[in-house]
């Protein structure tokens, strides 16, 4: 019995670790296309990693090369930055250091010659990511003693249309 961290290279794996976001909190309605085309995005763009114990996937994070259109990423060109788009663990293996674990190992395999920060985005308010990236070297990204947000709106499960508001948080890799 043994874990590892290694890219996502099966569809399959990546289908079955991305159902997390239908799941509370997040309760986003995922259709077979729309997690085609991510994983394709991650393909294309960046790269997944999974988290796998006994070759069964409990977790992953996806990365993707870049500012975001939109993000307030100002100290740095697009070319420089990597964006965290999405991290999750299967809810019964939650709070096992997982999500540590698959961050730090995202950020060792940065080419810090190329790369000079990275970042992600997560909710304001009652977020879980947000104590595992404080804890790995994340910082609130301010501006004018205020930390930056901005709302977002999707659509849950139950067909309803949701807004939330999400903050953004960066680790500079050097300086």
């Amino acid at each position: 019995m043994s874990s590892i961290v290694k890219k996502i290279e099966l569809y399959k794996d990546f289908k079955k670790i991305i159902q997390v976001f239908k799941e509370p909190p997040f309760s986003e309605q995922l259709t077979e296309k729309e997690m085609i085309e991510e994983y394709d995005s991650y393909l294309e763009k960046g790269v997944s990693y999974g988290y796998y114990y006994n070759d069964e996937i409990l977790g992953f994070i996806g990365i993707l090369n870049g500012i975001q259109q939109g993000h307030p990423i100002k100290l740095y060109n697009s070319e420089e930055v990597l964006y965290v788009n999405g991290i999750a663990v299967l809810k019964d293996y939650r709070k096992y250091g997982i999500a540590s674990t698959l961050m730090n190992h995202a950020i060792s395999e940065i080419d810090l010659y190329k790369i000079y920060a990275i970042y992600l985005r997560t909710n304001y308010i009652g977020s879980k990511l947000e104590n595992i990236a404080l804890n790995v070297g994340f910082k609130k990204i301010e501006e004018n003693g205020q930390v930056i947000t901005e709302d977002v709106t999707f659509e849950r499960n139950n067909g309803k249309i949701s807004t939330d508001k999400r903050m953004f948080m960066i680790k500079h890799l050097k300086k």
